[in-house]
């Protein structure tokens, strides 16, 4: 027999019969299952895209440049629009797999500025040269201070000592220890000068037309890897202004290498020059 309390206190429409009182555990199961899922799997994923995403920002916003200096001299006159050109290698440059990169990096350059490579057979207009090298310059020698500790004095302290039964007081030395420059630390910083040098000049004939040098310095020596960028540097402006010496900023990125006609004839050697 169940026996049901009402509170007088209540209005009637507030007051429920047990028989009507609604399933807690029931709404409380429907509630979860139409709760969206949120698994550790699915946490674990959202958190690595994230971090994808971030890190390829980041490297897309970290890009190494090059500061190169490039100095260039020309003839105001020559129009070098649809002017043909060869590159011709020295005498020692031939056969060299490293100049005919260097060498189809250059004509690609000309190419882009207007010139065009002449074709086998066909007499140019203009003939390039280029000399290129690594030269390590002298090392420069800095220090720098080495921390750690250490003991100063003596410093002089007013302390008592116990004598014949008693306590005096005198001055006394002692040896504190500090933290702070030990030493020097010498060390040698080795740098080299990576250089790229191109001449122009008529076809048949030793007058120059254009020549230009850029160089970058750096503790590297490895003259393939700055190649595109001094390259880039030189003809980003070309001709450029004349006898000025200017400083170029260049990104360094490597592009699938691929021969450029106007150099295709002019393989070489190259021996670095100094």
């Amino acid at each position: 027999m169940t026996t049901s309390v009402s509170n007088p206190l209540l209005p009637r429409s507030s007051r429920m019969h047990p028989a009507a009182s609604p399933d807690w555990q029931a709404m409380a199961n429907a509630r979860r299952r139409s709760a969206p899922s949120c698994s550790a799997s699915s946490v674990v994923r959202a958190i690595s895209l994230a971090v994808v995403v971030v890190a390829g920002s980041l490297l897309q916003g970290c890009a190494t440049t090059l500061e190169t200096q490039v100095t260039s001299f020309h003839e105001a006159q020559v129009q070098w629009q649809g002017k043909r050109f060869v590159i011709v290698p020295r005498d020692d440059q031939r056969d060299s797999l490293e100049f005919k990169a260097y060498a189809d990096r250059v004509a690609r350059a000309l190419e882009a500025k207007g010139l065009v490579s002449a074709p086998a057979g066909s007499a140019p207009d203009v003939e390039a040269r280029l000399r290129y090298g690594s030269q390590e310059q002298r090392p420069t020698v800095y220090s720098a201070p080495v921390y750690g500790y250490g003991v100063f004095g003596p410093a002089w302290a007013w302390n008592p000592y116990p004598y014949r039964g008693g306590a005096y007081y005198g001055w006394y030395p002692y040896f504190p220890m500090t933290y702070s420059v030990v030493g020097s630390d010498y060390r040698e910083y080795r740098s080299w000068r990576q250089e790229l040098h191109v001449e122009i000049s008529a076809a048949g004939s030793s007058a120059r037309l254009y020549e230009a040098t850029a160089f970058t310095e750096g503790s590297s020596n490895a003259l393939a890897a700055v190649m595109p960028a001094l390259v880039e540097a030189m003809f980003h402006d070309f001709p450029g202004p004349n006898g000025q010496v200017r400083q170029v900023q260049v990104e360094l990125r490597e592009p699938p290498a691929t021969a450029a006609p106007g150099a295709a004839q002019s393989s070489g050697s190259q021996s670095p020059s100094k």
